[in-house]
């Protein structure tokens, strides 16, 4: 009985952050779109970007801020950067671009999957 138990809790955890990853997915056409848009910029001047799954958007205004951790290919070694775009709220134009290296500190929670024994 507490076997059973164990591995309905065990099951219900599982299911609870997998729908948690879900929802910090994109939330709209227009937010992919711009999320596009903004590494698409920053594959340009860097080799191999590979950005993480989680990222930070600002809706203010009439635009859509994007912050976004990744790293890339850099004189032979891997490197941290900092994307940071500024879209039309459709996500169609790319206003502003930049990126440098490092990393945000994102301040809001983020979902992190982790498998048992890595």
């Amino acid at each position: 009985m507490k076997k059973s138990t164990a591995l309905i809790a065990t099951v219900a955890a599982a299911a609870a952050v997998f729908t948690a990853s879900a929802q910090a997915g994109t939330s709209s056409v227009s937010e992919f779109r711009g999320y596009n848009n903004c590494l698409e910029a920053a594959t340009k001047p860097y080799e191999g970007v590979v950005a993480d799954r989680a990222y930070y958007l600002s809706r203010a205004g009439s635009a859509q801020t994007y912050y976004i951790n990744a790293t890339a290919w850099a004189s032979g070694d891997r490197v941290h950067l900092r994307i940071t775009c500024d879209t039309s709220k459709n996500g169609r134009e790319l206003l502003r671009s930049s990126i440098d290296s490092g990393r945000f500190k994102l301040a809001r929670p983020t979902v992190r999957v982790e498998v048992a024994g890595q």
